[in-house]
């Protein structure tokens, strides 16, 4: 049903795409990126927020308890779902660095800085399997690729059995302290609460009620 409704929305982007001349087109998506950067980075500072004081709840949505806050060492903050919530802000995220990279506005990148900082640590704390396999992948194939196009512009004179060796070499390195980074800068963020004085809170009864229905809302992320 997802996918279903995620091909339909990708052609009637793509039919929009083909209909917009190149600068309206870019106009368009920019003023899109800038709504959802501000909607989602206000939700993800607002469930930061809930981190910091270990806030945790549950809510009934469409017959089913949903859980909110930071509960089992993973934060859910406001959103309903936490792998939808993960996967849009980390891609916000990469908008955000994608733009502080090319703004010449020093200001425009501090608040790009900024906001791709506050949509990573969401992702990092939401403790999201999928999404972090993701960021993996993602960062293997893209190091790998800027390499390759890196070392066949730069150095013709290398073999090209050496350059797919430095190719895959540094795409393995560029993985591993992508993970290594995330778990410590996870244990890390971990600690603030209780540096804070701040101990973690229980749903109510209403959530220990549907214990089954919650445990079953991510059980597939």
């Amino acid at each position: 049903k997802v996918i279903v409704w995620q091909v339909v929305q990708m052609f009637l982007l793509y039919s929009l795409a083909l209909r917009l001349s190149k600068p309206v087109l870019k106009r368009f998506l920019q003023v899109v990126f800038w709504i959802l950067s501000i909607v989602f980075t206000i939700c993800a500072a607002v469930s930061l927020y809930q981190f910091v004081f270990q806030i945790s709840y549950s809510e009934v949505m469409e017959g089913s308890s949903v859980r909110l806050g930071f509960q089992e060492g993973r934060l859910f903050g406001v959103f309903a779902s936490v792998y939808f919530a993960s996967l849009l802000l980390l891609l916000l995220a990469v908008g955000a660095v994608y733009c502080m990279v090319k703004s010449k506005n020093v200001f425009l990148k501090i608040i790009y800085g900024l906001e791709a900082l506050l949509l990573l640590l969401y992702v990092v704390l939401s403790g999201t399997r999928s999404v972090f396999l993701g960021i993996l992948a993602g960062t293997l194939i893209g190091v790998f690729i800027l390499m390759k196009n890196l070392l066949w512009q730069r150095a013709s004179k290398m073999k090209n059995s050496s350059k797919y060796f430095c190719c895959i070499a540094v795409a393995v390195v560029c993985f591993v302290a992508v993970g290594v980074v995330h778990e410590g800068s996870k244990n890390l963020l971990n600690q603030i609460p209780e540096l804070l004085g701040v101990e973690e809170e229980r749903p109510g009864s209403s959530g220990a009620e549907n214990s089954s229905g919650i445990s079953g809302t991510d059980s597939s992320i």
